[in-house]
């Protein structure tokens, strides 16, 4: 990681983080939460989530997409969190709407933030 806490902060927070709300949560210490920010893309949630959508397995992906929206919740990540709500919300009643989609682009926002933390 070649950036120090304060850019990764402050660029998460250009792109509509609500860090400033998530920070009382990791002790106000931005090199905690920095450390701990980088081990979240390989939460396994997201590639399960992934492979239990492929299977139509809906009650293993709605755990797997629940799992990642308190992770990115607590971490004040908004607009992956607002993804795995968009994912869980359908799945929890057993549906599929707009599921994929959501998926590929919470994927997508994922890369995003491995590029951010480089």
């Amino acid at each position: 990681m070649n950036k120090n806490p304060a850019q990764i902060i402050a660029a998460l927070k250009d792109r509509g983080c609500q860090i400033d709300e998530a920070m009382p949560r990791f002790l106000n210490d931005t090199t905690f939460y920095v450390t701990l920010l980088a081990q979240v893309p390989a939460e396994p949630a997201f590639e399960e989530l992934g492979k239990q959508l492929k299977a139509n397995d809906l009650k293993g992906a709605f755990e797997s997409a629940h799992t990642l929206k308190g992770m990115l919740g607590n971490m004040g990540l908004t607009p992956l969190f607002d993804l795995a709500c968009a994912i869980v919300e359908p799945l929890r009643i057993g549906k599929r709407d707009n599921v994929d989609s959501n998926y590929a682009k919470l994927m997508a926002k994922k890369d995003e933030l491995i590029a951010l933390l480089r």
